[in-house]
């Protein structure tokens, strides 16, 4: 499945996930060619927590994808939330793949 406009991203996400994520961050984890390798869906943390960033981490398969999208999704939470978490793992993932930004 290639992923290459953000229309084709959101209409993906309930497709692979067999629902609509609330309060949780997408990561499609691309290969070289921007199609995609693998989808993880995780909760939003409620505040910033070293053990929930690690748990996302080691979710990330091996070998390690080229690329991710990040994208949050904010229900109970502000969207300003979602976006500063989706910033925290973007930093976190930085030094060892591209963030898309579509």
């Amino acid at each position: 499945m290639r992923l290459d406009t953000p229309e084709a991203a959101l209409a993906a996400i309930p497709y692979l996930l067999t629902f609509t994520p609330a309060d949780s961050l997408v990561l499609l984890l691309l290969t070289e060619h921007r199609n995609l390798q693998v989808s993880l869906r995780v909760d939003l943390p409620a505040a910033s927590d070293p053990n929930w960033l690690l748990t996302v981490l080691q979710g990330i398969p091996d070998p390690v994808p080229d690329a991710v999208l990040l994208i949050g999704y904010a229900d109970a939470f502000p969207a300003e939330h979602a976006q500063a978490v989706g910033e925290w793992v973007m930093h976190a993932l930085a030094p060892g793949m591209d963030v898309i930004d579509l």
